[in-house]
């Protein structure tokens, strides 16, 4: 059965009163990769060529940018998916059909880690995901850190600063600075093992005082600065909505 995409595309060919040879060779590319996409046999374009076809069929900016959708539709699925939790969450406004296949060109789906292992950032895994896959994603909008990831609070221990179910979200490029609340994990050699956590952190001299942000539960901590190997400040907090 074809797709919607499928559909529209068979739709432009024909009101456009052009063959689809000549429609290839406008847009760049040939007759029977056109013939392809608009049969479902292989999937869809990517958004310039769409572009690129929908202006050779004299489409309007509205049908277009309708086509480059339902084939991100089909190609990112899961992209889609995490945009759409971001507006649930109020981050985005919902966008101009026009402007929706740019937004989506610079969204970059950050995944959300519970576990970070040894390595640089871009290295870690969630689980037994393949490394940069996590269990979940969340949408960030032009994001040049490659390294970027999140977390999820869990519980109380970081109460009543940050309450349970937000997102913080971490860019490992930017340094952290006295005072700020960052994801601290610790080198294999201190005593803490190599363990992670997220604490307002203050440069005491050659070390850090890490300070939780639930004081009624948990006691400052003085460490050696060697004892890190990775401090990043949060970026972004996207609070849970109840």
């Amino acid at each position: 059965m074809a797709s919607e995409y499928c559909n529209l595309l068979q739709s432009l060919i024909r009101q456009s009163g052009q063959s689809q040879r000549s429609i290839a060779r406008a847009a760049g590319i040939t007759s029977g990769y056109l013939s392809r996409i608009a049969s479902g046999q292989d999937p869809p374009a990517t958004p310039e060529t769409n572009t690129q076809i929908g202006r050779a069929c004299q489409a309007s900016q509205q049908e277009i940018a309708r086509l480059t959708f339902l084939a991100a539709s089909q190609r990112h699925p899961d992209l889609l998916a995490v945009v759409e939790k971001a507006r649930q969450h109020g981050l985005y406004p919902e966008p101009d059909p026009a402007s929706l296949p740019e937004q989506l060109a610079s969204v970059t789906a950050v995944p959300i880690i519970n576990w970070a292992p040894a390595g640089p950032p871009e290295d870690w895994t969630d689980l037994d995901y393949p490394v940069g896959h996590a269990d979940e994603y969340f949408p960030i909008l032009d994001c040049d850190d490659p390294g970027t990831f999140g977390i999820k609070v869990l519980g109380s221990s970081m109460a009543p600063a940050y309450r349970s179910g937000d997102i913080l979200i971490f860019f490992p490029s930017v340094p952290a600075e006295s005072g700020q609340d960052c994801f601290v994990r610790f080198s294999n050699d201190c005593d803490k093992g190599h363990g992670v956590t997220f604490k307002r952190v203050e440069q005491v001299e050659n070390k850090l005082l890490l300070i939780p942000l639930n004081q009624t539960e948990h006691e400052n901590v003085l460490v050696e600065r060697t004892d890190v190997d990775f401090l990043c400040p949060l970026a972004i907090r996207i609070e849970k909505r109840f």
